[in-house]
């Protein structure tokens, strides 16, 4: 599923099209602002530090600090996600501002850099845009979701 897969690749111009102009917040614009990812801003402090500067390595009772243990580098290759499949789809009810519309459940796997891997289900309520369908809602389908009759429903009987 396109929507699911741009979610994944952090396409938030695709997703954001794929999207209701309500689940947009109003606008694409305003969807793609709001979930595009800023880089964190350096900080930096112009206030003297409030406390006397010791020299390194020196606790303030005069003994010394230990030597700290190199860390490993950290792992920062991202993680791979499998392509998106569908599960299961059905109808599903009006609910709050969510239009009657067609549940798709989707799966995926995502495998971290150290091999672990999980299994991701995530329900997405699709709803008729003039000829085609766009997302109006979606969340995540909780492994204990699973052992309810019916999952997907419930993952979308949930605001907003």
């Amino acid at each position: 599923m396109r929507y699911q897969q741009a979610v994944n690749a952090r396409d938030w111009a695709t997703m954001c099209q794929l999207r209701t102009v309500a689940y947009q917040g109003g606008s694409l614009q305003r969807c793609t602002a709001d979930n595009v990812e800023s880089a964190p801003e350096a900080t930096s402090s112009s206030k003297p530090s409030a406390t006397p500067s010791l020299p390194a390595g020196i606790y303030a009772d005069g003994s010394t600090v230990p030597p700290m243990a190199t860390p490993s580098p950290a792992d920062t290759r991202p993680a791979t996600i499998s392509p998106v499949t569908v599960e299961r789809t059905e109808q599903v009810p009006a609910l709050s501002q969510h239009p009657a519309g067609t549940g798709v459940m989707v799966i995926f796997q995502v495998t971290q850099p150290g091999g672990t891997s999980s299994t991701d289900r995530r329900a997405i309520r699709l709803v008729q845009d003039g000829a085609g369908w766009k997302v109006d809602q979606d969340g995540a389908v909780h492994d204990s979701d699973m052992t309810l009759s019916d999952p997907l429903r419930a993952a979308l009987a949930v605001a907003p």
